[in-house]
């Protein structure tokens, strides 16, 4: 069951720069090119030591700071790995907003946030069903799927990348924002969807030693794996922990911080795959287990798991005996 999530204070970091410059027009007497012009203001304005641009831009800067009349705003990536900053997107004129999104790859649910970049506004949420469910349930059924059938692992790539398809057209209908206005995207989940997103054959997590075909954080770009963002957006995936504590884990560390208190903190996700957190400053421990076929409805003989139209409480009146229940998605 999604539910809201709690306000809280957090200090605003993005690796994309909304940035304004206005440009000195080309003369006879000094011959260098829009690119590298544009390059100079956008250095000496915004006190960067480098700049790189993508390359799908170049065929556009004349005719971008001509309609601009020699202003334009750029998009500037750069995060705490990168030693450049680089421009992934370009507009004319002034440019002053852009969104990214956040995005939880659960084994039942996904859900995702569209936020401003330049306030930290939430813009729009939305969620679905993870479409995988029909090549199983858990995730030990998945990976087993993807080892009887040739074609597994890509169909089941397909489907989820086509669901986070469908929830971006969700979240910019309702947040009243294009696609192209999304620069940054950030996605976790546990590491058989991790690998399945990222397209990569996940057998290996099937079995001990439960090796990971990467374990670091994954910096591409969103068009990599076929999200039809801004040409330029960039898709960033959190690092796993281990063969089986994801990157879903490593960003509920991240936002808690157990890492940065003296008091033990103890965090518990309860999905298909739990994972419980355990630490201060001194150490921070993980381990997960399935919990699927408890939570989730994995081969159960009586009842459903909790989805609209399944009984979630039930009362007995004392001085009538009348029951009374209550139905998941019902207002009543």
């Amino acid at each position: 069951i999604r539910k809201d999530a709690d306000t809280r204070v957090i200090a605003r970091d993005a690796a994309i720069r909304m940035c304004y410059v206005e440009i000195e027009e080309p003369d006879m007497h000094k011959p260098l090119g829009d690119l590298d012009r544009l390059k100079i203001a956008l250095m000496h304005d915004w006190g960067l030591k480098s700049l790189d641009f993508d390359f799908y831009l170049l065929p556009q800067v004349q005719g971008i700071l001509r309609k601009g009349n020699w202003t334009a705003t750029a998009a500037i990536y750069k995060d705490a790995d990168s030693e450049t900053a680089r421009v992934v997107a370009l507009w004319p004129g002034l440019k002053n907003e852009a969104y990214g999104l956040a995005c939880d790859i659960g084994s039942t649910t996904i859900a995702m946030h569209l936020v401003s970049l330049l306030s930290g506004r939430v813009a729009a949420s939305s969620g679905t069903s993870n479409p995988q469910i029909r090549f199983g349930e858990d995730l030990m059924s998945r990976v087993s799927y993807v080892m009887m059938n040739p074609d597994g692992r890509e169909g089941m790539t397909v489907a989820v990348r086509e669901a986070i398809s469908g929830l971006v057209d969700k979240v910019c209908a309702e947040g009243n924002v294009q696609r192209n206005d999304i620069l940054d995207s950030v996605f976790v989940g546990n590491p058989i969807m991790h690998h399945l997103f990222l397209g990569i054959d996940p057998t290996e997590l099937g079995g001990a030693p439960f090796a990971l075909a990467v374990s670091g954080a994954v910096h591409i770009k969103a068009s990599d794996i076929g999200l039809k963002l801004n040409q330029g957006a960039r898709l960033y995936m959190l690092p796993c922990i281990a063969g089986h504590v994801g990157a879903d884990a490593a960003a509920v560390t991240l936002s808690e911080g157990p890492h940065r208190q003296d008091e033990m903190m103890l965090i518990v996700d309860v999905g298909t795959n739990a994972e419980i957190v355990l630490g201060n400053r001194q150490r921070v421990v993980a381990a997960s287990s399935p919990t699927g076929p408890a939570f989730e409805g994995a081969e159960i003989s009586g009842g459903q798991r909790a989805a609209p139209g399944a009984i979630e409480r039930v009362r007995i009146d004392p001085d009538t005996l009348e029951p009374k229940y209550r139905v998941i998605g019902s207002e009543l």
